[in-house]
């Protein structure tokens, strides 16, 4: 994504980049470098559901296998 966007030449543009709170910052990093003004808000979150555990257990327990 990188290399495709500094093809497009970001120096002295605005980005919008909404991301999850896990994403690297390398691509924020490597844009502003280059001189584009970027704004990387954090859009979601990423979690596991609380019953993930019980439910592997489970599925393990079983014999389940991918």
């Amino acid at each position: 994504m990188l290399a495709a966007l500094l093809k497009r030449g970001v120096a002295g543009r605005r980005i919008l980049y909404p991301r999850s709170q896990l994403a690297r910052d390398l691509l924020v990093t490597e844009l502003r470098a280059t001189g584009a003004d970027v704004s990387a808000p954090v859009a979601y979150h990423t979690r596991k559901p609380a019953s993930a555990e019980e439910h592997l257990s489970r599925a393990l327990g079983d014999g389940w296998m991918p």
